[in-house]
C-alpha cells in the first residue's frame, strides 16, 4: 500500500512539474507532448 502511495505521489510530482515547466515557457504544446509521455507510460 505505501509503495502505491509514493508512486502516485512521484506520477504526481512528475505531472506537476511538466505543467509548471510548460506555464513558464507559456506553452500548450509542452503540456499535450508531456500527457502523452505520461499516458505512454501508464500503457
Amino acid at each position: 500500500m505505501e509503495a502505491d502511495i509514493v508512486t502516485g505521489l512521484a506520477v504526481t510530482s512528475a505531472i506537476a512539474g511538466v505543467i509548471a515547466v510548460a506555464t513558464l515557457k507559456g506553452s500548450l504544446q509542452v503540456v499535450v507532448m508531456g500527457a502523452k509521455r505520461v499516458l505512454g507510460m501508464l500503457r
